[in-house]
């Protein structure tokens, strides 16, 4: 069975010619993607790009990739889509569900706070440090000396970070979250799947389905902008036609 991020991003693309692979790690999809560019289209008219995750990367790690044929997510993980407020309002208002968005992000809030928020800095903090590190000590001479990282300032700054309104639901890891999301579009377990894995069968069946795809369809053409090769609904309809 395909991964939900394969069928996800197959639907979004929307285009048969162009194939979708998953293949793991951001460093994973880095190395594929250049090790194609480079050595093995061999002069064919096809081309390859990655997509990642932007997880627990730095902002000077995300201008690296963006040089490198790689697309990051302005979100940690492509779950994050799912926990939007104009994505879960427009599934509630077509499922004819009452949504309370409040109710839903407090809980959000307070699940995140409770048990993940520690973990989150943390290793946003490692993973600044450590690709700092990694460039300081690449660019490296002798009698250089090893400027002070400031981890201290790096931890405050992801602290205030995390903090933001506007931008709280896409910094978080949304993955293990979706069950509340889930939750509050009344979205249930069975026998055989949890209900954020349902949330997400959802969410991907109602792209294709006519009238509230397309709404989908424009707000995630909105939440990730400059994503090569996304369709909006307006192509679908023209590649329809």
């Amino acid at each position: 069975m395909d991964s939900p991020d394969k069928v996800l991003y197959e639907t979004l693309i929307n285009d048969s010619s162009i194939c979708v692979m998953p293949v793991g790690s951001c460093e994973k999809v880095q190395e594929c993607v250049n090790g194609y560019n480079k050595t093995l289209n061999l002069g064919h008219n096809v081309e390859a790009f990655g997509v990642v995750d932007k997880d627990y990367l730095s902002e000077n790690h995300i201008k690296a990739l963006r040089n490198d044929d790689l697309y990051v997510l302005p979100m940690h993980e492509w779950e994050n889509l799912l926990l939007d407020k104009s994505v879960l309002t427009c599934i509630a208002e077509y499922s004819k569900i009452t949504l309370d968005f409040d109710s839903f992000l407090g809980e959000i809030k307070n699940q995140f706070n409770n048990s993940h928020r520690k973990y989150y800095i943390n290793e946003k903090v490692r993973k600044n440090a450590e690709y700092e590190m990694y460039q300081r000590l690449n660019r490296l001479r002798d009698g250089d000396e090893i400027i002070s990282l400031g981890i201290s300032e790096i931890r405050e700054r992801e602290s205030s970070e995390i903090e933001k309104e506007e931008s709280f639901l896409f910094n978080i890891p949304g993955k293990e979250l979706l069950e509340i999301a889930a939750r509050h579009l009344k979205i249930k377990a069975n026998g055989k799947s949890s209900a954020k894995e349902l949330y997400v069968q959802k969410f991907i069946k109602l792209l294709d389905t006519n009238g509230i795809g397309g709404e989908l369809r424009e707000i995630v053409c909105k939440l990730l902008p400059d994503m090569p090769l996304l369709v909006s609904a307006n192509e679908v309809q023209q590649n329809l036609s």
